[in-house]
């Protein structure tokens, strides 16, 4: 497990952890000075309380996630580094969730540590992981 004191981009697995109250992600949010996620993360978490069998009680999780994290959104620049690195995964044989290619393209565009537990990231050259 790594600290963060600084800005962190956060991944759908860390916003799922802290809708189930994990002591240690809510710990690693505190200590944070500023928290971003990307409108991918929050598209996958309102598909999952759509899916869900409690809608309201999982749309106003959402809704609590969304209003701690400056919220990044996809642009020319990050389409063409997601572009770049899904290349490089397919070719290096490491291919990862297309929303997560987005994710990570997003984290590297604005050089932000990327909070997740999904492994898969490792794949990703020149991104710093915090596991939380």
């Amino acid at each position: 497990m790594t600290q963060v004191s600084g800005s962190v981009l956060l991944d759908t697995s860390i916003a799922i952890a802290l809708m189930r109250n994990d002591a240690v992600v809510s710990a690693a949010i505190a200590n944070a000075s500023e928290l971003f996620t990307t409108d991918i993360v929050l598209g996958e978490l309102y598909y999952g309380a759509y899916r869900s069998s409690d809608l309201e009680r999982n749309l106003q999780q959402v809704q609590r996630f969304a209003s701690l994290c400056r919220v990044l959104s996809t642009n020319r620049e990050i389409a063409e580094q997601y572009g770049v690195l899904k290349r490089t995964l397919a070719k290096a044989g490491t291919p990862i969730p297309e929303n997560d290619i987005w994710i990570a393209a997003t984290a590297l565009f604005y050089g932000l540590p990327l909070a997740t537990r999904d492994q898969h990231f490792e794949h990703v050259s020149g991104l710093t992981i915090v596991n939380w």
